[in-house]
């Protein structure tokens, strides 16, 4: 008998459905189809397969042959639902550009009719924002920014959001261009999270010294030391910075507070971010999806890596020991599953800033489950359709009307312009199977 049938297939119009069953019959013969629609039966629709014409309620029945011609009894599948998508037109937005001195006083706005290029930047999960690089329609021998040191851009559109600031920076370097007879000043802005590669992470006034704290407190600390150096740009709260619940001891010599902080988060399993509004984030991940995207609507494209060469599954993690006696001491640890899987792929990692057991262990262990996996990058292009300014590192999404489960995954980076988002989202063995083989 024919069992388990249903409908795969996009739930769009002008989709391919395809009636998919299991049968127990061993002398199976021809199986016949009739595709119905809101409970009519469709004309001439009688293959496996059918092509959708409009928006309903779609059912196949099966009636299945044996090769000696016994027919069996008829089935007929649950329904599946086509929605008929309302036509959008693309979200309409303004941006407006305010720049500050360096006391974060307001001097003026910078008209975007003066912009000749897109405005368009990055941000990365354990990171911050991008460069921000607008070239401005302006004679060479301007001052235009003159006791300029910070920028911040604002968005309005037409679901909604108002004076939405999306961008935060300090002027790193402008370059006066003539070219073809034009004239024109190019400004790089760089993202705050920059400063914290300004300074060093200092305790006593002393560079060079040993911490055992929860990573939570270790970030709370250099935050404090680099609102002081650069006030009212940064903060945190509870909220936002959370326990780690596992101290990490450092030997910390001459270590920028950037630097210091990737080299906390690269062995945790928490996020670290801070966007444009200064607000230091460092927690697990969500729980809760944030985006809920619409193949084919505001999804514009989706691309699926292939390339495992980044994948490690043995690490030796060497410290220095500064016990007695002192030594360099290594740990090590493999991923048997990912060596079958993809071979053995060994790495060496030195770090200095490692002295006891229990930490390097520990940072050994998150670089061989965040490197063991295959776990890369798949791409998402989300179009103007959405609001893309509410879209962050950190985020999970869901996409709806691809045929299989998209849900939860974590968006690792972002790259904005007018017109799109590419988002980066994290890598999943399993939505990796699901997309080549759905069932």
């Amino acid at each position: 008998m024919i069992r388990n049938l249903e409908i795969l297939g996009n739930k769009k119009i002008w989709a391919v459905l395809l009636a998919s069953y299991q049968s127990n019959i061993g002398n199976l013969g021809e199986v016949a189809f009739q595709w119905y629609v809101d409970g009519v039966s469709i004309e001439g629709a009688n293959e496996r397969v059918l092509q959708v014409l409009q928006a309903g309620e779609y059912v196949v029945a099966v009636l299945p042959h044996t090769s000696e011609g016994e027919v069996w009894e008829m089935i007929t599948s649950a329904g599946f639902r086509v929605e008929e998508f309302e036509i959008q037109e693309p979200i309409q937005k303004e941006y407006m550009i305010k720049l500050y001195d360096q006391h974060l006083n307001f001097v003026k706005v910078c008209p975007v009719s003066i912009v000749t290029n897109d405005i368009s930047f990055s941000e990365s999960i354990n990171a911050g924002q991008g460069e921000l690089t607008l070239n401005l329609n302006l004679p060479i021998d301007t001052n235009y920014f003159e006791n300029v040191k910070y920028i911040k851009v604002f968005v309005n559109d037409s679901q909604g959001l108002e004076d939405h600031l999306i961008y935060s920076g300090y002027l790193s370097k402008y370059v006066r261009i003539y070219s073809n007879n034009r004239e024109n000043i190019q400004a790089h802005f760089l993202s705050l999270f920059s400063l914290f590669n300004e300074i060093y992470y200092k305790q006593g006034g002393e560079t060079t010294f040993r911490k055992k704290w929860d990573p939570a407190e270790i970030l709370k600390d250099i935050v404090n030391q680099v609102k002081e150096a650069y006030p009212n740009l940064f903060s945190y709260t509870a909220e936002s910075i959370v326990n780690y619940g596992q101290s990490v001891e450092l030997e910390i010599k001459d270590k920028k507070c950037g630097d210091l902080i990737a080299e906390i988060v690269s062995g945790t399993n928490y996020r670290f971010f801070v966007w444009a509004d200064g607000i230091i984030q460092y927690k697990p991940k969500p729980s809760q999806i944030s985006h809920y995207f619409t193949y084919e609507r505001d999804v514009k494209a989706l691309t699926i890596p292939t390339d495992f060469e980044q994948v490690v599954n043995a690490v030796r993690v060497q410290y220095w020991y500064i016990g007695w006696p002192h030594s360099w001491i290594t740990q090590f640890a493999e991923n048997a599953e990912s060596i079958q899987k993809f071979w053995r792929k060994e790495i060496t990692i030195v770090n200095q800033s490692l002295h006891w057991e229990a930490s390097a262990n520990l940072y050994r262990d998150q670089y061989l489950l965040q490197n063991s996996k295959g776990k890369q990058n798949i791409s998402l292009t989300v179009n103007s359709m959405y609001q893309l300014e509410k879209i962050h590192p950190g985020d999970l999404i869901k996409i709806r009307n691809l045929g299989v489960e998209v849900s939860g995954l974590q968006v690792s980076s972002v790259s904005y312009s007018y017109e799109q988002a590419v988002l980066k989202l994290e890598y999943t063995t399993s939505l990796w199977k699901e997309l080549l083989s759905p069932s």
